[in-house]
């Protein structure tokens, strides 16, 4: 049996698809990604006109409508969302962050579900088993998308046999610098072990800088109840948020940006 294993595809476009060819090029029976596999940010492609604007990689851009498609290739290429939007709907999302984070959710949320139809078309006459395991930097909301694919497996908090080898995942993570969605502390994992339920994930920290808003809203799925939270398997119940780690957010007005700016989320 001969496994290939990837992480951290972050988004890039060019990424997944070499994961999925892998299978062929190095003769792999299985795949697993092994988790933060969205990407971080959002670049709203503003119409202008006949022409569009964008800032990528701190340098602006202004295209025709002949190039949007191509420009939109090299965004997802990078591992960033593109949206199509006009100067009206720029400007009502730098007023309300909590809309700049449900629309970061769906364009996620989009891409992971295209991925996972290419996936389906690359690997139908295929028997490669494909897993996909989300990470501490990935939002809750893809694992059911993942869930429903035809083609991959869902691997988060279950023990699955590999050829009579078990592999277990869980996209929980210790509490960084960075404070990623799915971060609980030692003594609840600790705790975890005993019986006690996967923790919930905690609040994000908010912060903005130059040209990039970061939102105040945390998922609103992940805190709906304990049942919605990643678990580890066969693990229940859990201490409260307060008890997993300490809250670090802060409700920072972001600076008003230009019509070519870009957001994304408190993740880093």
């Amino acid at each position: 049996m001969r496994v290939f294993y990837a992480t951290d595809l972050h988004g890039s476009e060019v990424c997944w698809r070499k994961f999925i060819n892998a299978a062929k090029f190095y003769n792999a029976d299985v795949l697993i990604c092994g988790g933060d596999m969205t990407g971080k940010a959002m670049i709203p492609i503003v119409e202008d006109g006949d022409s569009y604007e964008l800032t990528l990689a701190g340098v602006s851009q202004r295209v025709g409508r002949d190039q949007v498609a191509e420009v939109e290739s090299q965004v997802q290429r990078k591992g960033y969302y593109p949206v199509r939007m006009t100067s009206a709907q720029v400007a009502e999302l730098e007023k309300d962050p909590s809309k700049v984070q449900t629309l970061f959710t769906e364009q996620m949320c989009k891409t992971v579900e295209r991925w996972m139809q290419l996936a389906a078309e690359k690997l139908k006459d295929s028997k490669v088993r494909v897993f996909v395991a989300p990470g501490n930097d990935d939002e809750m909301e893809i694992d059911e998308v993942i869930a429903n694919a035809p083609r991959v497996e869902l691997a988060e908090g279950k023990t699955i046999d590999i050829g009579g080898y078990e592999m277990i995942s869980s996209g929980w993570a210790n509490p960084t610098p960075w404070h990623t969605w799915m971060r609980i502390s030692s003594r609840c994992m600790v705790a975890g072990r005993f019986g006690m339920s996967a923790p919930q994930p905690c609040a994000r920290r908010s912060t903005n800088t130059s040209r990039c808003f970061r939102s105040t809203a945390t998922s609103t799925k992940a805190r709906a109840s304990p049942a919605s939270a990643r678990r580890w398997p066969s693990i229940p119940a859990a201490p409260t948020k307060r008890e997993c780690c300490s809250h670090r957010s802060s409700s920072l007005t972001p600076r008003r940006a230009s019509r070519t700016t870009s957001w994304s989320t408190a993740r880093r």
